[in-house]
């Protein structure tokens, strides 16, 4: 099956379980939480062949945590929820290794790793970076869009590493991430549509 992977960065993700049982969550949660939202839940059904990767940066590395909606179970759409599992999964990464992960019984994949193992990653995906202002930039509205994987909020050392690369692609990201992970949804669905109709 293929797969459309939406990575968002953060620079830092200040999680406290006080806040969260409040649901006074700061920013940048708040934003990971709508993006999980949208990403996997604004459809007819769970959303099987997305997956949204909350990314952020700390000491020991980088640390991913991975909504699959292949195999996501008990997470509710809400950010109460998804804020609670966000939560959960830091604590676990608290204890990996670099080159470490482990599925939680959610089926949410949580792991620590480096710029490098993230491009190797990667390498053999079509790799989209969303960014604003890039004159060589592509129109969302070319792209197929059906699978791929799509990094939008990268900071300046992730983008560095992807550039590195070679082969990913920029596209132009002018709104806020979550707004852009929903129009690259519903355009996938649009040609989805399309493409059934014509054969």
């Amino acid at each position: 099956m293929s797969v459309r992977r939406f990575v968002v960065h953060f620079d830092e993700f200040p999680l406290d379980r006080a806040l969260v049982k409040r649901g006074s969550n700061p920013q940048n949660v708040v934003t990971a939480c709508q993006c999980i939202n949208v990403g996997l839940f604004v459809s007819q059904d769970l959303r099987r062949d997305v997956e949204v990767c909350i990314l952020y940066d700390s000491e020991e590395g980088l640390v991913g945590m991975v909504f699959s909606g292949h195999s996501l179970r008990r997470v509710s759409p809400d950010e109460r929820s998804i804020s609670f599992f966000l939560l959960k999964a830091t604590e676990v990464a608290h204890h990996l290794d670099s080159g470490e992960q482990e599925t939680l019984n959610n089926g949410i994949i949580v792991f620590k790793t480096d710029h490098r193992g993230l491009c190797d990653a990667w390498k053999r995906d079509d790799l989209y970076l969303a960014v604003r202002r890039n004159c060589e930039r592509e129109d969302v509205h070319s792209l197929n869009l059906a699978h791929g994987t799509f990094v939008v909020l990268a900071h300046d050392s992730l983008q560095t590493a992807l550039r590195g690369m070679g082969t990913v692609r920029t596209i132009d990201w002018g709104h806020s991430p979550e707004k852009l992970i929903l129009e690259i949804n519903w355009r996938a669905d649009r040609n989805s549509r399309a493409a059934s109709e014509i054969s």
